[in-house]
């Protein structure tokens, strides 16, 4: 009869080098501070976008009320406030939505993000 408490040449554990567990430790910490940084800079590049946006809508608002005030009509459509009043954004990024409803009520204006590609792609 064996005894329950004497360890068996076979089925000792074989443990890692301690250089081994340092490398798998490393691995760990780099993918760890890597998948911080990505976000970190998802989450900058979203508040750069949203800021930018909400410029556009400021500038919007600054032209349709300076249209007004100097010609006593609102802009007509959005290429007249590019025109005259030197509205410009990058196209690619954003879609103005701009309807008028009339000479003298203020037009309707929508400032849309389009979608991003994954990776920093426009």
């Amino acid at each position: 009869m064996k005894n329950r408490f004497t360890v068996n040449q076979n089925t000792k554990r074989r443990r890692l080098p301690a250089a081994a567990l340092l490398l798998i430790a490393s691995l760990v910490i780099a993918g760890g501070l890597y998948a911080g940084m990505r976000l970190s800079a998802d989450n900058i590049s979203t508040d750069t976008l949203l800021r930018e946006k909400e410029s556009i809508e400021r500038a919007m608002e600054r032209d349709i009320t300076a249209c007004y005030a100097l010609e006593g009509m609102y802009p007509p459509d959005l290429e007249y406030i590019r025109v005259h009043y030197g509205l410009t954004y990058p196209e690619s990024r954003f879609y103005v939505d701009y309807r008028p409803i009339a000479s003298n009520i203020r037009p309707d204006y929508t400032v849309i993000l389009l979608r991003q590609e994954k990776g920093g792609g426009q």
